[in-house]
Formats: structure tokens, C-alpha cells, sequence
């Protein structure tokens, strides 16, 4: 071989060094072409965290190994991509994430929603029951007596025959018992204890409630967050989450008969009507819809993504819990 064959080999190879390192360093620094503009562009990461777990992750349809959240996707070109999750007995959801050129896309609120959330708790039960605001006890009115029943037992008490109604405190902690005019007769704990009638709770958040509101809107209820310092409210068609501070946000509206729309924490409402549950993520619009006919009442759980209801058993009612997460 020549000398100047080899000079000119020994240039080939240096250049051709060079030019793989150089694409090796923009390569490790996130540059790629892009076939969509003919165009070098510097990528872009989408971080994901939520639940369960486990998850199956897919990016444009392109499967990602081993995912468990929170995890990081990188390599993205900046243009808008198809997210979809799964995991065993949850049902999957997709969304679109954009991504910005050097920038991270966090996407922290991620909630799956089990296939068959509902388990029944007690069935038997007569359909002037009422359940407690947390979801944990159920109380009705039967032959003089009063019946108040968790998931484990059922206690009865006797009670003066003028008795026609019940309702529970707004803390839940209580039974207001009642004449057929709604007059006050006595108020029962949980645990059965005769109170003095003057003896009804509400809660303490009204008034700080009132405060931040600074009559921004008028609401009907209350409900506490669960895994959050806020609350949720509701009027007559819509249900606001108030912060505690003073930020008020619009979380859903409707324009059919409701229940009750729950919090069930993890940016999560369940919206109850009385054929279905519908789920709804109101941090990036994912919904779930349960059809489930006869729910008469719903409330919430002691725990995130707890829902209770009563549901229309023939002439008597279940309690149906569903969990959610």
C-alpha cells in the first residue's frame, strides 16, 4: 500500500471518527432527526407518576419494558404523542401529551380505574335506610326500633312510637330522629347513646368556607377531599373544589338528575345517577362509566377512592362499596 493511500485512509477513518463521535454526543443529548419536518431537533421528556403500580405503557404504540410509575419516557420529538396504560384489572386509558423541544412534560395525576370496583357490603335492607355521610354505617326505622348497621353487625334500639324519620349529621357521627311533622324527638350516636337534642353537629368548615368564598358563588354541600386540604362543592348543577387558599375551581357540571357527585381524592369525581357511575379525571379528562340501575343514595368512603351506595334489591336495597384505585 502507498503512502498516500494510507494518509488518505488515516483521513477517511479520523473524519469518519469524528463525525460518529459528534452524533453520538448529540445523540446522548437528546438531538434526532425528525422525518416529519426534514429537521435535526433536540427532544423532549414526558415524566408520568399515579397508580397502580404496575403498569403497561405504550408511546405511539411503541411498548416500553418494565414501567413502573413515576417513570421517565425521553427521546420524544416535539410534537404531540398517544399515551396509553393499562394494567391487570384496571381499566386502560390513552391520552395525548405534547412535547416541547429540551423541556419535561409532567403528567402527575395519572389514575386507573378498576373494572369491577363494586363489592356488596349488606343486603336486606329497607329502603327508607339512610346511609352516614362517610359511608361506614347505614340506620332505618323498623317496629319501634331503631336498626343502625356497619359491615359487620347490625344493632337495634328501641325508640318512642312517634318516630317517622331519620337523617344523619352533617358530620355523620349522629342520627336525627324525627316526628311526621320533621320535629326533632331525639339525636343517637353511632354507638346507640341517647343525646340531648340540642345535641347536633355541623361542620367546622363552614365558616372558614364562607370566608374564602367571599360570596363568589352559593353552594348546598359540603365535602372534604380526601389526601387534600380542600373541599369540594356543590350547587344545583355544577361542583367546585375550593383550595384553602381562596382558589376556586370548576370541576364538572351536568344536565341530567344526580345523586351525588363524591371526591375520591387523586384529582378523581365520581358523578352518581341512578343507572350509572361515571369516573372523570378532572386533571386530564379521563372517564370510566359503570352502569349499575336502582342507585338510590351514594356517599363517600373513609378511604381514597371509596364510593358507597345503596342500590334497589326487588322491595328492599343493597349497600354496594366500590373501590376505585
Amino acid at each position: 500500500m502507498t503512502l498516500p493511500l494510507r494518509r488518505a485512509l488515516a483521513l477517511f477513518f479520523a473524519g469518519l471518527f469524528v463525525i460518529v463521535a459528534l452524533i453520538s454526543i448529540a445523540y446522548g443529548r437528546g438531538y434526532r432527526f425528525d422525518t416529519r419536518t426534514q429537521k435535526i431537533s433536540l427532544t423532549g421528556v414526558i415524566f408520568l407518576a399515579g397508580s397502580p403500580n404496575r403498569i403497561q405503557l405504550l408511546v405511539d404504540d411503541e411498548e416500553q419494558k418494565n414501567v413502573s410509575f413515576p417513570t421517565t419516557i425521553r427521546g420524544l420529538l416535539p410534537t404531540t404523542h398517544t399515551v396509553n396504560l393499562g394494567a391487570a384489572g384496571y381499566a386502560s386509558q390513552v391520552f395525548t401529551v405534547s412535547v416541547r423541544s429540551g423541556q419535561t412534560t409532567f403528567v402527575s395525576d395519572v389514575q386507573l380505574y378498576r373494572t369491577k370496583p363494586l363489592t356488596s357490603v349488606r343486603t336486606g335492607i329497607p329502603k327508607q335506610a339512610q346511609l352516614s355521610p362517610d359511608g361506614s354505617t347505614v340506620a332505618w326505622l323498623e317496629n319501634n326500633s331503631l336498626a343502625i348497621a356497619d359491615a359487620l353487625s347490625i344493632k337495634r334500639f328501641n325508640i318512642t312510637a312517634e318516630t317517622e324519620a331519620l337523617s344523619w349529621s352533617e358530620n355523620g357521627e349522629d342520627i336525627i330522629l324525627q316526628n311526621e311533622s320533621r320535629v326533632v324527638l331525639a339525636v343517637v350516636s353511632k354507638a346507640g347513646v341517647i343525646r340531648d337534642k340540642s345535641y347536633i353537629l355541623t361542620t367546622g368548615d363552614k365558616s372558614k368556607i364562607d370566608l374564602l368564598l367571599n360570596g363568589r358563588m352559593k353552594y348546598t354541600t359540603i365535602q372534604t377531599i380526601p389526601g387534600s386540604a380542600g373541599w369540594l362543592l356543590t350547587d344545583e348543577s355544577s361542583a367546585w373544589v375550593l383550595q384553602p387558599n381562596g382558589n376556586l375551581s370548576l370541576a364538572t357540571r351536568w344536565g341530567n338528575s344526580i345523586i351525588n357527585v363524591i371526591h375520591l381524592g387523586h384529582e378523581s369525581l365520581a358523578s352518581v345517577r341512578s343507572e350509572e357511575i361515571i369516573v372523570r379525571n378532572i386533571s386530564n379528562g379521563q372517564t370510566a362509566l359503570y352502569e349499575l340501575p336502582g342507585i338510590t343514595q351514594a356517599t363517600a368512603g373513609k378511604h381514597e377512592g371509596e364510593l358507597n351506595l345503596l342500590v334497589a334489591d326487588g322491595d328492599l336495597i343493597q349497600w354496594q362499596r366500590g373501590n376505585f384505585f
